[in-house]
């Protein structure tokens, strides 16, 4: 039997029937809202035949009970295209309340959202004190009385009976088997599904060379027979809501349970790498740590409160981290993996561009602190040390700079980073001592603005 669909109402928003006949929401500003849809009609209805994202807004436990689980092969569709549909489960609360906000896709993604059944009549009937339109529809935030884009939801399936049964009938349907056995196993884990992403930096360059890094100590530590382990750092330098090192920390530790066989390896062995999230923000912590948290890498994240503009207190922070990483088999090399995204510091990037492989004596590049403290040496970075920076950059060296934000001052120039970090840039006979091997150097677009941003990517040679 199909499920009708009840009828949608959004003051001051206009209801009318699409091509098909099913109602359709259109938004006061003329951007096509949302439609109520069946499920075959959310696996059908979206153009090229591949279902939108869908947010399932039930409780954590509802959804381990039962949910949907797209199968391009299941038997509504034997030519259907052979992809992946992100299902995520968000529970509505922990959106409203903040706490996993940062899991929505961007605002100018479509999706589709699952509205657990105690909450379609609210949705339906009482739409002005609906939570769940205050959350994805409102033009207008309540805390700062500021217009915001609402987000994309074009689809609205709502959970009943039939959905279920339909869901069956369709071959969608995961449902939990209680096998009796709730023991974690601490060398197995698996990433989620997510909407959003990452920087395309991390995405790519430093995915790739935490991987390889990952790969060589596992090789290496097979090969020799030993139970010694190279540990690592990967600090994100304000880290904001810490969705970039969330990303890191999911795919390594993916990719280490998956290829590196944990149970040929001593008991001893875990999981090699540390995440630590740097931000001046008080309230970073308290952001970062549910994302975490709910995605599996509470273990090997963590996030500090720091003031990145007191250099000394950063150099003495680093030094710690890296000698946490460093071991006695010379075969194992240390990692360490650097990362500011959208985050300027020009005075801490020349503090990590000029820094050694061995301890020295010569004082700090800043030069014209006057305080009566005594200057830092030079930071020691060890060979391998990965940096990665993508900020805001001028095109062109002649560029001009025609957006309000951020300001120009807080604009890199074209070449700045490859004159400070690459020893064959420039006259600066300083960085002769340095050895950095630039990886990546090109300019992107930020997608929503139009402004331009550099991913640049070195790593230390020697």
């Amino acid at each position: 039997m199909k499920r009708k669909n009840p009828a949608v109402s959004m003051h001051p928003d206009t209801n009318t029937l699409d091509d098909r006949g099913q109602p359709s929401t259109f938004t006061s500003n003329g951007e096509c809202g949302y439609q109520i849809v069946t499920l075959a009609e959310w696996i059908t209805s979206h153009k090229p035949r591949q279902p939108l994202p869908l947010v399932d807004l039930r409780p954590n436990s509802s959804f381990d009970i039962q949910h949907l689980s797209y199968n391009a092969n299941s038997s509504w569709d034997k030519n259907a295209p052979d992809t992946k549909v992100t299902i995520v489960n968000l529970p509505l609360s922990t959106l409203i309340s903040g706490e996993r906000s940062c899991e929505l896709p961007p605002r100018h993604v479509e999706f589709a959202i699952l509205i657990p059944h105690h909450d379609i009549p609210s949705f339906t009937n009482n739409v002005t004190s609906c939570k769940i339109h205050s959350l994805f529809f409102a033009t207008k935030s309540k805390s700062t009385s500021q217009s915001r884009k609402p987000w994309l939801v074009r689809q609205v399936l709502l959970e009943d009976d039939d959905f279920w049964e339909e869901a069956g009938r369709l071959g969608l349907l995961t449902v939990k088997v209680d096998d009796g056995d709730d023991v974690t196993n601490d060398t197995t884990f698996q990433r989620l599904p997510r909407l959003w992403k990452p920087d395309p930096m991390i995405q790519s360059d430093v995915l790739r060379l935490l991987k390889d890094g990952l790969q060589n100590n596992t090789t290496t530590c097979g090969s020799k027979g030993n139970n010694k382990q190279t540990s690592g750092v990967v600090l994100d330098l304000g880290s904001g809501a810490g969705r970039d090192i969330c990303f890191l920390a999911e795919e390594l530790k993916d990719y280490y349970y998956s290829s590196s066989n944990p149970r040929d390896h001593d008991s001893s062995l875990q999981f090699p790498l540390q995440f630590i999230g740097i931000d001046n923000h008080k309230g970073s912590a308290k952001r970062c740590m549910p994302l975490w948290d709910h995605r599996g890498v509470s273990d090997v994240t963590q996030a500090v409160n720091m003031n990145l503009d007191k250099l000394n207190e950063v150099h003495d922070f680093l030094e710690t981290s890296i000698i946490s990483s460093q071991t006695n088999e010379e075969t194992n090399q240390p990692i360490l993996c650097i990362c500011a995204i959208r985050y300027l510091n020009r005075k801490l990037f020349a503090h990590l561009a000029m820094s050694t492989s061995a301890y020295s004596h010569e004082t700090s590049i800043d030069s014209n602190n006057t305080n009566n403290q005594q200057q830092k040496s030079r930071l020691t970075l060890p060979k391998g040390t990965i940096i990665a920076i993508s900020h805001f950059c001028k095109a062109h060296p002649s560029s001009q700079w025609n957006f309000d934000h951020p300001k120009e001052s807080h604009v890199l120039d074209r070449w700045e980073l490859r004159d400070l970090f690459n020893p064959d840039a420039g006259d600066n006979s300083n960085t002769n001592e340095t050895c950095w091997k630039v990886i990546r150097d090109d300019i992107c677009s930020d997608g929503d603005h139009g402004r331009t941003l550099i991913q640049f990517v070195v790593v230390k040679t020697i």
